[in-house]
């Protein structure tokens, strides 16, 4: 397909050696490659390594973005069993569940109900998120500390793909070829 890492790569060459794109259940692969010809279309790279630069860099934001999506869903999970949790306290446990799922569910009689028997025990939205994020802590410490480290490698990436910018050419220790 190419001769070597200098050889130039047209947008479907790089496509066919890159492969399908990293995405998940619920994500669109169209989404991605707009997302990833946003972060191709500055840089305009033409050689293997300066395409998997690039590559590897939206890649990364993909996934630094996908963290950020995660982060109010697990929270939005948690909150349905801190509810439950300070109810223990207040209420019978026969019904807890149905409070807290109706609570956050669709049904807007159901969920008023919930609001109103919960309101009247003087528990409050920030007191049912503050139990679900204590709940949740250990995730969403993980989900930090993988985003911080998406974050990192992306400006790592950054600096590559603009030091080559600069230079107009791939150091020779990335390419194989003598210097």
């Amino acid at each position: 397909m190419f001769p070597n890492a200098n050889g130039e790569l047209t947008l479907d060459q790089a496509k066919a050696l890159l492969g399908p794109p990293p995405i998940m259940l619920g994500e669109s692969e169209e989404e991605y490659w707009n997302w990833w010809a946003a972060f191709v279309e500055p840089d305009k790279p033409k050689r293997f390594l300066a395409w998997l630069e690039v590559n590897e860099l939206a890649h990364k934001e993909w996934e630094q973005k996908r963290l950020r999506q995660f982060r109010p869903a697990l929270l939005k999970r948690g909150l349905i069993s801190a509810l439950s949790w300070i109810l223990q306290g207040v209420h019978c446990a026969g019904i807890l569940a149905k409070i807290a799922e109706d609570y956050f569910g669709n049904d807007p009689a159901a969920q008023r109900k919930a609001r109103d028997i919960v309101a009247g025990y003087g528990i409050t939205e920030e007191h049912i998120v503050a139990e679900a994020m204590v709940k949740r802590g250990d995730e969403m410490l993980i989900l930090d500390r993988m985003d911080s480290n998406r974050a990192s490698t992306s400006r790592h990436l950054r600096k590559a793909i603009d030091r080559r910018a600069e230079t107009g050419r791939i150091p020779p220790e990335q390419t194989g070829d003598p210097a």
